[in-house]
């Protein structure tokens, strides 16, 4: 082996590795909201009775994916995807709200028939 070989070898090992080194670790309060909102999005009752909460949460979480991509602070994301998350327990309560009185109204005018 010519003597430049192992220094060669040396570095890219250390640009591996380095690179590995930046790579962030996975923020859970992200990855459970992008969860959420994927759930309600697979869920058309949640778009269909609640589509303004929908879009506000699925803004929030593409705020927090934002800050996640600049590499804010850990709390900062953390605080974006927990609105993003409240907001998607608002819309679901929301469309089970609407869903809920549009039973009731559809019963109530059955009995008066």
């Amino acid at each position: 082996m010519p003597p430049r070989t192992p220094l060669a070898l040396a570095l890219i090992s250390l640009a591996v590795l380095s690179a590995c080194s930046t790579t962030p670790a996975p923020n859970t309060q992200l990855t459970q909201a992008r969860a959420d909102v994927r759930n309600a999005e697979s869920d058309p009752r949640a778009s269909n009775m609640a589509p303004a909460e929908m879009k506000q949460a699925q803004d929030a979480l593409r705020d927090a994916d934002a800050a996640w991509e600049r590499q804010d602070k850990p709390e900062d994301i953390d605080h974006l995807a927990y609105i993003a998350r409240q907001r998607m327990a608002i819309a679901r309560e929301t469309a089970a709200l609407r869903t809920a009185e549009q039973t009731a109204g559809t019963a109530g005018s059955t009995r008066s028939h």
